[in-house]
């Protein structure tokens, strides 16, 4: 079956490309028309139903067919609507995520299964036509949190195609701006003004790419003065050290002598962690990394504790040396390359995998003995703000949760989730994070999540539990 597939995968590949249009040469990312995602759509359903024999198989690809037109219909239309009008009432805070499709990689296909289902590996649609196929649409809503009854506690998720693939499509900076400005100014639209939200929390790489939220505070239309940004990096930070700290109560870890170490440690994530670690624990020796070589040394030579810092060449060697190791890079770590003789022992070892897109596989580091976890958050008491809907899924016994295999178990929440919430939730603005994040954001994010009842969720990644005993 899984052959039958591949060919057929292949096949429907084939054919699109050589329709050309849509589907080969450049990327187009500026077309944003409900006409152009309306003709990818119905190419593509033709396509897969002609390279389809199973009668089943076809019904299904029919009906996703009209689901994935009605969304698209659906997201177009709400520049029209106020948030009564779309979603029966105002939004408090809403949380910005892109789709992780890259071309490349099959387990981020998911992301797009409860709302664009036609694109589904199902109907034999690869990664590259799925990402070709939701080019061109505008940042959408995809789940609710309506399950608090609170003053700010009212949330939704939307996704913004800003793609990880822009960067290699667009290696000129200024262009790669000017693509990407009018994206963001729909996402801040859809957030502010048509959502009536006042908090926007950014997932994944938007902290990057729109200079720490700026990029979604200019729009040439609509005043963005009271739209209040945050990265989410105070909250991923604090649940970082929480999740450490987690480690340290489990019988595999308790009697260990923690060893430290920081993969991407020049970035804001990384930097922070190193600082809040030794907030949390005192002068302990870290092993680091970051592909910026020269940005951490210069780092490290202006920390106070810059002689605990063991800078490593390479994110094996920190691997290697540490049994506990916070991963915060935008590029994939593939084992298998770094270690192709599986010689990399990780027994007894967590990977705490903050990357976005992920830059382990789970299978990878449980093959060489280890765990790896995901940075989730867990509302332990009666707060809801944090409860997903099932927006597009059907309710909220079965709500959207990023990505079928490559997001959450359970009751989880990202960390960068998370303060968007709280920082609603509180009225707590000024606490929103707009630069790199710093200690102080860490223990005020913290300390909001502690007055609401949230700590870290059960261990966990790609969408199942991991055991620690």
């Amino acid at each position: 079956m899984q052959t039958n597939m591949s060919e057929r995968s292949q096949e429907i590949t084939k054919e699109l490309q050589s329709h050309g249009g849509f589907w080969v040469g450049p990327r187009d990312y500026e077309t944003m028309t409900l006409e152009r995602v309306s003709e990818q759509f119905s190419e593509l359903h033709d396509v897969i139903l002609a390279h389809t024999d199973d009668a089943n198989v076809k019904e299904r690809a029919i009906q996703a067919h009209e689901k994935t037109q009605q969304f698209a219909e659906t997201a177009f239309r709400a520049y029209t609507m106020t948030a009564e009008e779309l979603l029966g009432r105002p939004i408090d805070s809403v949380f910005a995520v892109p789709l992780r499709a890259d071309g490349k990689n099959p387990i981020y296909s998911t992301d797009t299964d409860a709302f664009l289902p036609l694109l589904s590996r199902e109907f034999g649609v690869s990664p590259e036509l799925q990402l070709r196929a939701t080019l061109g649409m505008p940042p959408s809503v995809i789940e609710t949190n309506f399950q608090g009854d609170q003053p700010g506690e009212a949330g939704a998720t939307i996704f913004v195609p800003l793609f990880s693939t822009m960067m290699e499509d667009i290696p000129d900076k200024q262009e790669l701006l000017r693509v990407g400005s009018p994206i963001m100014q729909k996402a801040a639209e859809l957030t502010h003004i048509r959502l009536g939200a006042k908090v926007l929390g950014l997932g994944g790489t938007f902290p990057k790419v729109s200079m720490y939220g700026a990029g979604f505070k200019y729009h040439p239309k609509y005043n963005m003065d009271k739209l209040v940004t945050t990265t989410g990096h105070g909250g991923t930070v604090h649940l970082i050290l929480e999740t450490v700290k987690a480690l340290q109560t489990t019988e595999t870890f308790k009697d260990q002598d923690t060893s430290i170490g920081i993969i991407g440690a020049a970035g804001s994530i990384g930097w922070s962690t190193i600082e809040g670690l030794h907030e949390l624990v005192g002068k302990l020796p870290m092993r680091i990394n970051d592909h910026r070589y020269g940005d951490l040394q210069n780092k490290v030579q202006d920390y106070k504790y810059g002689d605990m810092l063991q800078q490593d060449a390479t994110a094996l060697e920190v691997l290697q040396q540490s049994n506990v190791i916070v991963s915060a890079v935008t590029r994939p770590i593939d084992l298998d390359v770094i270690d192709p003789n599986s010689e990399l022992d990780l027994r007894g070892k967590a990977i705490i995998d903050d990357s976005e897109p992920k830059a382990f596989k789970r299978e990878q580091v449980e093959a060489r003995g280890g765990y790896l976890l995901n940075v989730v958050a867990e509302a332990k008491g009666d707060f809801k703000a944090l409860q997903r809907d099932g927006l597009w899924t059907g309710g909220s016994d079965k709500p959207y949760n990023f990505g079928n295999e490559a997001g959450l178990y359970g009751n989880a929440a990202w960390g960068c989730d998370t303060e968007r919430v709280i920082i609603s939730w509180a009225d707590a603005y000024k606490e929103a994070v707009t630069q790199e994040v710093t200690p102080d954001n860490v223990r005020n994010i913290g300390r909001l999540c502690l007055e609401a009842g949230i700590g870290v969720g059960e261990f966990q990644s790609f969408s199942r539990p991991v055991h620690i005993p």
